[in-house]
């Protein structure tokens, strides 16, 4: 009954097409689920259930698109763990990296947190694949490794472990429909992508009185008992991305097998043999595959932490390692086609083309897998606090016609949802064409940088004066420019400083006490307009 009840759980049906004739993903919403009512946004159908929650399929009103929104269930009873969650998904908004599924924004009720989440057309997850191709060849298996320890890696940077780890929660992200294709098809699709999701119990840092996880007898571990670690099961505050690696052994040999790594029918039995066993090795398991993969899934799946790979970094150079030194590999990538092409070329049309196609493929590349695909945080005012009635915004989707945010009168501060953290960059762009002052200001507990600009139409000067930490710093030698025009501004958070560029030109820099995740406040304290766009907030390049 628990299979059949599971089974029910992840199907997916379809919903009967809108107006317009558009079919939607997953279930119709229950009674339950169409008594929620959150701002800005319309759900659709039910994506899927799970102990921590629901994921909605919705449509953000305001850019019209499609979202994924999941609801995590606060704990009344636990005041100080449901405030504990309550930031720990504020921070989780602002992880960017193309293996992670995005998270948009953070909304609450009284009885839940919602995540509002990057949609994934199909939901196409590994434990999908399985069921289709029964398994996955060792090619294929590394290369999809590879992926997510790199998603992996970048959130362990930012001091987060997912603690949940498995096959459901890694996702196969296509432009193209995936039907009638075979893997080896769709890993040689040029956009196909991994994708890490659902970090619905994912850890930072957790106050020592707020209770994260309860014991196994009551029946409410967090985590899927098939892959989790056993230090995950059993001692608190022992979790650490070494659980995360462990976890993913388990997903490699369900990869490889098309089942978890231990069979048994009872959790407790479960537990209690994960807790003196490692996780068997692809030969135990009766899998062929190279000594090398089979050598770096055992050490993943070591029983003990200390055992295990002690950084992603050595994970990630073992298995590109054993990816090149495959005999035989048969995914040929988009490029590997395109070079065969050219082979067919006579000798003169080749020297001719492949100057062209260098210049082409390079743009196409960078700007395609390597450039960073940022919305500026000006497009919409939901992704700031604090009095917004004064603002508004101008939606614009070509790029040469950004997103303006403008007001017309005075304001109080508003403040921008995303964090900025030490070794990233926030840039904006602004102007104020009368006479005033407005004020940005970058500021996290202990550090407090405030800039100020003014402008005089009679004198036709902008005034600029940078304090930090009450030392102000008066910058008068910017280029003139006309009141019509836009200035761009980029502050660099350092470990312990500040930069501030104008214009693309170093005007200052100041050392801090040490940098903390910051904010960033904007407020029009006495001229009556201005506007901003092309707001970006990025990892500064080393």
């Amino acid at each position: 009954m628990a299979e059949e009840h599971k089974e029910e759980l992840n199907a997916t049906s379809v919903l009967p097409s809108n107006t317009e004739g558009v079919i939607f993903e997953g279930a119709p919403l229950s009674v339950q689920s169409r008594s929620i009512h959150l701002e800005g946004y319309e759900l659709i159908s039910e994506l899927g259930h799970g102990g921590m929650g629901t994921v909605f399929l919705a449509r953000q009103k305001q850019l019209n698109r499609l979202v994924a929104i999941k609801s995590l269930k606060v704990d009344t009873k636990n005041a100080e763990y449901s405030k504990w969650l309550s930031t720990e998904a504020i921070t989780m908004a602002a992880l960017n990296h193309p293996n992670i599924v995005g998270i948009y924004e953070l909304l609450q009720d009284h009885q839940n947190i919602y995540l509002v989440m990057e949609y994934i057309p199909g939901h196409t997850s590994i434990r999908d694949l399985i069921k289709r191709f029964k398994s996955i060849p060792e090619e294929l298996v590394i290369i999809i490794l590879i992926s997510v320890v790199k998603g992996l890696m970048y959130i362990h940077s930012k001091e987060f472990i997912h603690r949940d780890m498995k096959p459901d929660n890694i996702l196969v992200y296509t432009e193209a429909p995936i039907e009638g294709l075979g893997l080896q098809q769709i890993f040689e699709l040029p956009e196909t992508r991994i994708k890490i999701c659902d970090f619905g119990i994912a850890s930072h840092t957790a106050p020592k009185n707020a209770t994260i996880k309860v014991e196994p007898q009551t029946g409410n571990i967090m985590g899927s008992p098939n892959y989790m670690a056993p230090e995950q099961c059993f001692d608190d505050g022992e979790v650490d991305f070494r659980s995360d690696i462990y976890a993913l052994a388990g997903t490699a040999i369900f990869m490889l097998t098309g089942g978890p790594p231990f069979k048994f029918k009872d959790r407790e039995s479960l537990l209690e043999y994960k807790m003196e066993h490692d996780i068997p090795s692809p030969a135990e398991m009766g899998v062929k595959v190279s000594s090398r993969l089979s050598q770096i899934i055992t050490k993943m799946g070591r029983l003990l932490p200390e055992e295990r790979y002690q950084s992603y970094e050595e994970l990630l150079n073992d298995l590109e390692m054993a990816l090149d030194r495959l005999p035989d590999r048969k995914v040929i990538t988009w490029t590997q086609k395109r070079a065969r092409f050219w082979k067919s070329v006579n000798i003169i049309t080749l020297l001719v083309l492949m100057l062209a196609a260098l210049t082409l493929s390079y743009r196409y590349i960078h700007n395609k897998y390597f450039k960073v695909r940022m919305i500026s945080l000006s497009s919409s005012l939901s992704l700031w606090r604090g009095e917004r009635s004064a603002w508004t915004v101008d939606q614009y989707n070509a790029d040469d016609k950004p997103s303006v945010m403008t007001a017309l009168q005075t304001t109080p501060p508003i403040r921008l949802m995303r964090a900025i953290f030490p070794g990233q960059c926030l840039d904006f762009s602004a102007r104020h064409p009368v006479d005033g002052e407005m004020v940005f200001e970058v500021s996290d507990d202990t550090n407090h940088s405030v800039l100020k600009w003014s402008y005089d139409h009679i004198k036709k000067k902008n005034s600029f004066v940078f304090t930090v930490n009450g030392n102000a710093h008066v910058i008068d030698d910017i280029h003139p420019k006309k009141e019509t025009d836009w200035f761009s501004f980029r502050f660099a958070l350092l470990p312990k400083g500040i930069v501030l560029l104008i214009e693309d030109e170093l005007v200052c820099m100041v050392r801090t006490q040490e940098m903390k995740t910051s904010y960033f406040t904007v407020q029009l304290t006495t001229t009556p307009m201005a506007s901003l766009k092309h707001i970006y907030i990025y990892d500064r390049k080393q």
